[in-house]
């Protein structure tokens, strides 16, 4: 863990100074110190693990992304973006500008407590954000989801993780099970792979994970472990 301190002096923050602990780099920089945000490098081998700031005198948890580049999207949920007149945004911070849109009624009181910093509340119902349909979305060769997700209850009938019309959909179903469909030629849904139920506990962060390759291979993830997979041939 790396413990950091920065001041904001002026209009800009000044790295003050930094702990190591269990790592090999002991130097660190702030980078584009201006625009609201800061970026913290690290000159060293280790991987950085876990980052926590002190933010008006509270800990906060810094969501940690090694390396971005080849991620198509990564929608971290942390701003609250709500232009005076239109529909409320969420950043794509993959450098792709693929910004979401929040729909079905979703808007600044959607913003909550995420797993890093801020997150947004589905109602389960028609909430939902529109990332467009980028031919940057192509999977034919294979894609990978990922997203951080809290229930609030069980029983619910599909609570979509990721979903792309006729193409593949990731959820939580009805009977609390993670399922992947994908299609096969032209029939959606043809390929359907799901774990055991009740994998996942009300109030408590998952990470939850899906794969799908070339060679139709499915398997789903939750928490680093693998709860199921299938290969169609």
């Amino acid at each position: 863990m790396l413990i950091i301190t920065i001041a904001l002096v002026g209009f800009s923050y000044t790295y003050i100074s930094s702990i190591s602990t269990g790592e090999t780099a002991t130097t660190f920089f702030v980078v584009d110190s201006f625009q609201d945000t800061v970026t913290i490098s690290n000159d060293g081998t280790a991987v950085i693990s876990d980052i926590r700031a002190t933010l008006d005198g509270s800990s906060v948890a810094i969501a940690v992304v090694p390396n971005i580049d080849g991620l198509v999207g990564y929608w971290s949920f942390n701003e609250v973006n709500c232009p005076p007149t239109g529909d409320c945004i969420t950043d794509d911070n993959s450098r792709n500008n693929n910004i979401g849109t929040l729909n079905g009624g979703l808007d600044s009181t959607g913003w909550t407590t995420g797993r890093f910093g801020n997150g947004l509340q589905f109602d389960g119902n028609n909430n939902y954000v529109d990332i467009g349909s980028s031919t940057i979305f192509d999977t034919s060769g294979g894609i990978t989801l990922s997203a951080w997700v809290n229930i609030n209850q069980n029983g619910n009938n599909d609570d979509q993780f990721f979903w792309k019309s006729d193409t593949f959909q990731f959820r939580r179903d009805g009977s609390n099970r993670l399922n992947l469909r994908t299609v096969d030629g032209s029939s959606f849904g043809s390929e359907d792979t799901t774990s055991a139920a009740d994998l996942m506990t009300v109030g408590r962060w998952h990470h939850v994970a899906a794969i799908y390759d070339t060679a139709r291979t499915r398997i789903i993830y939750l928490d680093g472990v693998q709860v199921a997979q299938e290969i169609n041939t």
